[in-house]
């Protein structure tokens, strides 16, 4: 298979728990992707829903929130964050992102 190239030509990989991380040098990021756990909804049929609970939503989008709140903090003025959950519950998707956009200092790109 041939390498996939995104064209980026300095890229900073960085393992940490992403909800409490801070770098030394806020806003130094030009992207983000937060690729956030989610109950995983979007993968029906295949998903136990016994395991999908009100109690473990709200856990979950509490965790998502606070990993869109380091991006917004990570990422530069004027940088891109891609927020991305394999979930259609409007807890984890259309309300979250309501919500960040409220809180944080965000704006959609249209």
């Amino acid at each position: 298979a041939l390498p996939i190239s995104s064209g980026a030509t300095i890229v900073e990989a960085i393992l940490a728990d992403g909800t409490t991380w801070r770098s030394s040098r806020p806003g130094s990021f030009d992207r983000a992707l937060v690729d956030a756990p989610c109950s995983s909804s979007g993968l029906w049929p295949r998903l136990d829903w016994k395991r999908v609970t009100e109690a473990g939503i709200a856990a979950l989008t509490q965790q998502q929130f606070a990993l869109l709140a380091t991006a917004t903090h990570e990422v530069k003025l004027g940088g891109i964050i891609v927020y991305a959950v394999c979930s259609y519950l409007p807890q984890e998707t259309e309300q979250l992102c309501r919500r960040a956009l409220e809180q944080l200092p965000l704006e959609l790109d249209r």
